[in-house]
């Protein structure tokens, strides 16, 4: 076998030896966290509230203020970011078939367990009648958005076929008992195509060269898959020690810090202007996340305890926030117009409240997200066998 070109062996040698291993890189959790926060906030203010008379949010320049802060679209093309980077990071570090095989079976375990409790606990709060999306809609002009749905009526085969099939395909937004979760199906699709090309690594010379292509390609389809890529580079830029690089340069800080606040109004604003155009939600979404890692500031600010915080329970509020919607926000909210009391400050009020209830109930959904782990650790030892061939014993064979 001919030897390989230096610059081939210098791109395929062991990452752990070029850049030493590190604590558990909890930036990412707080930045995870922050989006999803987002993300809840998002739709409490601009889907529930956005049309109410009077309107909460006057005069407009607070509108325009707040809205960098609540991009729904682009919190979620960092989420997007955040999935590619954490299942290629360990690989990048210490590469191994076994890891990418357990990875691929645990991904729709782990996804899956928590999406059925959370769609359990919607079905059981349409059983027990108490959510009131529908009554609440019409008084608050949003028919087209709260009042589609939770259309019809679900049954437990319904709410088992949501959880294990449909909410990874592409269904009826009112056939669904977690709407909100239609980005399941581009997070099962693109950790899916992480995952097929980590497999072929080892067989590819030029890994940068296939990562861009793979990104241009879904970039050129807007499509938020491109955000996989974007993740995978930059897992494997840390594990060779750029943003470490980065950090230590002294016009990183000033740059990032910018570059991180003009690509949260940026990407925003753009979204605003050209709906259904992801673009600048993509391309701010990779600037915000390469920011972070690049600034000690920033990187202080979503490692902070509350950040971290945040980060553990960030999946549990994305479950959760719309259960907390149809059932608690639309009924307090139904209530307060049936006694002449939805003024602007009750409307406040009630989203601090739906905030506040939706994190408490995160907090206490945490061991379903638990257990999803330990589910899919014991799918992969009842599935796989005891021991398979690294990469090392791959390369040596060949």
């Amino acid at each position: 076998m001919d030897a390989a070109p230096a610059t081939t062996q210098l791109e395929h040698a062991p990452i752990a030896q070029l850049s030493p291993a590190r604590r558990r890189y909890h930036e990412i959790d707080g930045l995870r966290g922050w989006a999803c926060m987002s993300v809840m906030l998002s739709h409490l203010f601009f889907g529930v509230f956005i049309k109410a008379e009077p309107p909460f949010i006057a005069p407009q320049w607070r509108y325009i203020l707040m809205e960098p802060f609540l991009g729904g679209t682009l919190a979620v093309a960092v989420f997007f970011i955040l999935s590619g980077d954490a299942l290629s990071a360990p690989y990048w570090t210490r590469p191994s078939r076994t890891f990418l095989v357990r990875q691929t079976v645990k991904r729709y375990v782990r996804l899956t367990v928590p999406i059925l409790g959370a769609s359990t606990i919607v079905f059981v709060l349409i059983k027990a009648g108490l959510t009131f999306n529908h009554e609440a809609a019409p008084m608050l002009h949003v028919e087209d958005w709260l009042g589609n749905f939770l259309r019809g009526r679900f049954s437990i085969i319904d709410l088992l076929r949501f959880s294990g099939v449909t909410v990874y395909f592409q269904g009826p937004t009112e056939r669904a008992l977690l709407p909100f979760l239609w980005i399941m199906r581009l997070e099962m699709l693109g950790s899916m195509l992480l995952l097929v090309y980590l497999f072929a690594d080892y067989q590819i010379r030029r890994r940068y060269a296939a990562i861009i292509f793979m990104l241009l390609v879904c970039l050129a389809d807007d499509s938020m898959l491109t955000c996989f890529p974007i993740g995978m580079l930059c897992a494997l830029a840390r594990a060779r020690g750029g943003f470490a690089w980065l950090q230590r340069q002294k016009l990183t800080e000033p740059i990032a810090l910018i570059g991180f606040a003009l690509a949260l109004v940026i990407g925003t604003y753009c979204n605003r202007v050209w709906q259904g155009f992801l673009l600048p939600s993509i391309v701010a979404g990779g600037v915000v996340v390469t920011s972070v890692y690049a600034s000690r500031t920033l990187i202080r600010f979503f490692s902070m305890p509350l950040s971290r915080w945040l980060g553990q329970i960030s999946f549990p509020i994305f479950l959760l926030h719309f259960a907390v919607i149809v059932s608690f926000t639309s009924g307090v909210a139904l209530l307060a117009h049936e006694h002449g009391l939805l003024s602007p400050p009750m409307m406040w009020l009630i989203v601090a409240a739906s905030a506040a209830l939706c994190i408490f109930i995160s907090r206490l959904f945490l061991p379903v997200e638990r257990f999803s782990g330990r589910a899919g650790n014991w799918t992969c030892d009842l599935m796989m066998r005891p021991e398979m061939p690294e990469r090392s014993t791959l390369q040596s064979a060949t």
